[in-house]
């Protein structure tokens, strides 16, 4: 207490803030200064609207509709404007608090209570003298300006205002990364929603196929060319096929409707402009992956976890200053009459001034304990950033690899596609020539189409990944106002 007597004088001087200002967290651990990028992708700034590298207009359309109805990303927006307008209200603590009020009172007293009545005479058993103690008529004016204020010394409420600052950062950083997931999540509904759909298309090729192929067996099996056998095996897998289609149909309707949730539309409407069948769409040439350095801006995540960091720092601040005694300062000038006339003759002035301190001496070590508690709340706050660092670096490097190898698994499964193509075609040519069986030419198309179908399932695991990726990376993604 000694100690805090003539540091309270100097800074009451001073009028500084207690506490350590914030620095910034030390970004040096476990960056690494280049990611480990494949053929497929560059060290470049991460493009504005990834979404739109998909080349699908539908999609453009979807993403644009959820930045805008979507009702997470709409609730994100009302927080950011109310962690701002509760900022601006802690931030008005600092200022002088300055009203004005003035009032008209009158009114008369009873002849018989002891201010209005009259003079009475105790030796005469309490007549009464004949003279009124007081006016029974009475009135008043006033008007005035109040004004508090408790000066900042020690910076408690600077502190405060620091803290609340950092967290409306947060609940903007939460914005961001809302719209991220929404975006992300639009995205993937839509490429499964398309997988599903040409997977379908697949599915109702070899039934075409099958039913080509049925009437050309049941034909060489009425000549006696064939056994009974190819027949059966063929209507056992129209069967197996008439049996998945409603499996997809099942696929689409529900993707449709999660992305008519997303953007903040009926079902009803959009279930009708994504019913057509179209192509997956697929990222095309190089993906821009940015350098690790610049995930530090990006990454809602990291970016939350900083804010943080400015947060406990803030309240260590506040916790220090409360240590130190609190000042407070009133005022009331104004004029009063007891006519509204004379309110402003001269002589009406009237005013009041205050000041005062508040100190607490002995608490039984409570502010010891809560600024105890305010450094583990930073301590902690920077082990938080250091973990949040690492497992985004880790992320974006898996991501990275497996983006690699999943375009060294395409291209392998587009060779195998091709060479079971040219395969099909000659085994076509041998059944027409009689020299191979309908079986073959059952087996071959049948492995046509499971080629077709790997294929696409691979497709579609690639362009997830893709999206997963430039969530990862973070993105720049446009401001909605």
């Amino acid at each position: 207490m000694r100690n805090l007597i003539p540091l309270s004088l100097a800074l009451l001087l001073s009028g500084c803030a207690v506490g350590p200002d914030y620095l910034g967290p030390d970004t040096s651990t476990g960056q690494p200064e280049n990611w480990q990028t494949s053929a497929h992708t560059r060290s470049a700034d991460v493009e504005l609207g990834w979404w739109q590298q998909f080349n699908d207009p539908m999609l453009n359309q979807l993403v644009a509709q959820a930045l805008t109805q979507n009702l997470n990303v709409l609730a994100a927006q009302e927080r950011v404007k109310l962690a701002d307008s509760y900022r601006q209200a802690v931030s008005a603590t600092s200022l002088p608090q300055i009203g004005i009020g003035g009032g008209f009172i009158a009114g008369m007293l009873s002849e018989q209570g002891p201010v209005g009545g009259p003079l009475r005479n105790p030796s005469l058993g309490g007549q009464p003298l004949g003279i009124p103690l007081a006016d029974r008529h009475f009135q008043a004016s006033y008007l005035g300006v109040s004004a508090a204020w408790e000066p900042d010394l020690f910076g408690k409420t600077a502190r405060l205002v620091e803290a609340t600052q950092a967290r409306a950062d947060q609940v903007a950083i939460v914005a961001d990364g809302t719209r991220m997931l929404v975006v992300s999540a639009v995205a993937n509904n839509y490429l499964q929603l398309r997988s599903a759909q040409q997977q379908k298309q697949i599915l109702l090729s070899q039934q075409q196929d099958l039913q080509a192929l049925e009437l050309r067996v049941a034909s060489l099996y009425d000549s006696g060319l064939t056994s009974g056998i190819e027949p059966a095996q063929i209507r056992a897998q129209q069967a197996q096929l008439q049996a998945a289609l409603p499996q997809f149909d099942s696929v689409i309707d529900a993707h449709s409707r999660r992305l008519a949730i997303l953007t903040g539309q009926p079902s009803s409407a959009l279930l009708t402009s994504l019913a057509t069948p179209q192509p997956l769409p697929q990222v095309n040439g190089v993906i821009p992956v940015g350098l690790p350095s610049e995930l530090l801006q990006r990454r809602p995540d990291i970016r939350f976890a900083e804010r943080q960091m400015k947060v406990a720092n803030a309240e260590l601040g506040v916790a220090i200053a409360n240590q130190y005694p609190s000042f407070y300062l009133t005022g009331a000038p104004g004029v009063a009459a007891s006519d509204f006339g004379d309110l402003f003759a001269s002589g009406s002035s009237a005013w009041s001034f205050g000041a005062g301190v508040n100190w607490s001496l002995f608490d039984g070590g409570l502010r010891d304990a809560l600024e105890a508690v305010a450094q583990s709340q930073v301590d902690i706050a920077a082990l938080e950033y250091q973990r949040t660092l690492l497992t985004a670096f880790g992320e974006v490097e898996t991501l990275l690899n497996a983006y690699g190898n999943s375009q060294a698994h395409l291209q392998s499964l587009s060779r195998a596609q091709a060479q079971i193509g040219a395969a099909v075609t000659r085994t076509d040519a041998l059944a027409d020539s009689g020299l191979a069986s309908g079986i073959d030419r059952l087996q071959a198309r049948g492995a046509r189409h499971q080629a077709d179908l790997q294929l696409l399932q691979a497709q579609t695991r690639h362009a997830q990944l893709v999206v997963t990726l430039y969530k990862s990376l973070g993105g720049r993604w446009p401001q909605v106002d």
